[in-house]
């Protein structure tokens, strides 16, 4: 069950990239980290990121049973 709520996350961050490429054009970035040299992301990006390492966790912990 907790799966396929961070399957949710993953593709409503997909989505979001994909609206926006097919929209503008491109992806906007609009946060930046001045206080450490980070690449610039948006919501999208950290959807993305968090879903996919939730789901790696859950595979890794999964198989540990």
């Amino acid at each position: 069950m907790i799966s396929v709520f961070f399957l949710a996350i993953v593709a409503s961050g997909i989505g979001g990239n994909l609206h926006e490429r097919l929209a503008y054009g491109f992806v906007r970035d609009f946060i930046q980290l001045n206080f450490v040299n980070f690449p610039v992301f948006n919501i999208s990006d950290i959807f993305i990121n968090i879903g996919v390492i939730a789901i790696i966790a859950i595979i890794i912990f999964k198989n540990r049973l």
